[in-house]
């Protein structure tokens, strides 16, 4: 009489609340923490190959119950944090303020420098951020939708609107 084959049963994997398994649950808080699907994805999975990890941690991040996660999860850290739109907004405003002042230059004893005017006098030296004011004035810009990126259409020649707009590629 022949040995019957014994089928190998793989092991019961728990789910969590939110439908996650264990290693599902590692990589998303890894993601959480270093926003670096390949690192989180070898946290969670450490017998992956790196060259595999990008592409694996990629397919997991567009899992449905994985996503959910991660938006529930960033929502809570931003309400913890006191960190919302506003709060934002205002912090850059506040930096290019700061910014756009011109503030005394002083030496290492503390005391003012000094500069030459064109005239000839000397007159304390002053600074101003012109990189980080713009750089703050660019992001409320664009938060605000002062910038929005625009396609010239020349109209010559063409029968009408809907065909130079086709071939413009602003529409198929």
């Amino acid at each position: 009489m022949a040995a019957a084959a014994v089928k190998k049963r793989a092991r019961p994997c728990s789910i969590d609340k939110d439908g996650l398994n264990p290693n599902q649950k590692i990589f998303a808080e890894h993601w959480l923490k270093h926003r670096n699907g390949s690192r989180a994805y070898l946290a969670a999975y450490p017998a992956c190959s790196d060259a595999a990890a990008g592409a694996c941690a990629s397919r997991l991040l567009t899992e449905a119950k994985v996503s959910a996660y991660l938006e529930r999860r960033k929502a809570e850290i931003i309400k913890e944090l006191g960190v919302d739109s506003s709060y934002v907004l205002r912090n850059i405003k506040s930096i290019g303020e700061r910014c756009m002042q011109a503030e005394p230059v002083y030496d290492t004893e503390g005391n003012p420098m000094l500069v030459s005017t064109p005239s000839g006098d000397l007159a304390p030296a002053y600074k101003f951020d012109a990189s980080n004011a713009l750089k703050a004035n660019e992001l409320l810009g664009k938060y605000n939708k002062l910038f929005t990126d625009m396609k010239e259409v020349n109209l010559t020649g063409h029968e009408s609107l809907l065909e130079a707009m086709k071939q413009a590629g602003v529409i198929k």
